[in-house]
């Protein structure tokens, strides 16, 4: 509703002006990531993008995919490599053991 959207984007400009990058959590399907992305949110989570999966799983969905995979800075989106996503995720989960 209203109320909610002027909540989420208070929260995600309270982040860009600290200097962060803010990510949603939680969302459930593509009306919202497409909302989010129009109010400026640099990532998110959940759901609406995919369930958890094992690392073999996942790294067949980051290459198969149909959303855009993009980096949001300033307002403006770049694209980003797959191959780019991919490397990050791997480093990621190897950082953690």
């Amino acid at each position: 509703d209203e109320h909610d959207e002027v909540i989420v984007r208070s929260t995600i400009d309270l982040g860009h002006n600290l200097g962060m990058r803010v990510v949603a959590e939680g969302v459930e399907d593509a009306g919202i990531i497409d909302r989010l992305r129009t109010l400026g949110c640099d990532a998110a989570q959940g759901y609406g993008l995919s369930r958890p999966l094992p690392l073999d799983r996942l790294l067949v969905w980051l290459n198969s995919c149909s959303f855009p995979v993009a980096r949001v800075q300033a307002g403006e989106e770049r694209p980003v490599e797959r191959e780019q996503v991919r490397a990050g995720v791997v480093r990621s989960i190897r950082s953690v053991g």
